[in-house]
Parts: C-alpha cells; structure tokens; sequence
C-alpha cells in the first residue's frame, strides 16, 4: 500500500504521513503535481487536510 497527499500538503501532515508509513511499514510517495491515475495500478491511502493538519483517509483500491 502506498501513502500520499493532496497537492500541496504542510509540514504537519507530511510529517504525520512519514510517521504513518513507518508505523504501517507502507511506502509515502511525495505526491507533487502527479494526478491520482498515476496511483490507481496499486492500492494507496490519500491523506487530506483541514485547516493545514491532517483530516481525512481516503482509500484507493
């Protein structure tokens, strides 16, 4: 399973998902301007934000 974020994601929530991907054993793939159908071959979890900290686990499958 891979980790990523939104487009521009802050310092808290990249932080929370190396964080995420140590813990799980998961990859985090910095996403920049890729779209999610460079995603879509794996399952991967896409981590949103709220107010620049990490809010929301959107899975892919």
């Amino acid at each position: 399973m891979i980790i990523t974020t939104a487009r521009k994601p802050s310092s808290k929530t990249r932080i929370f998902c190396k964080h995420l991907g140590r813990f799980t054993g998961w990859k985090y793939v910095t996403r920049g301007k890729a779209s999610l159908q460079e995603f879509a071959d794996k399952p991967f979890l896409l981590v949103g934000e709220y107010k620049g900290n990490p809010g929301s686990f959107s899975f892919f499958f």
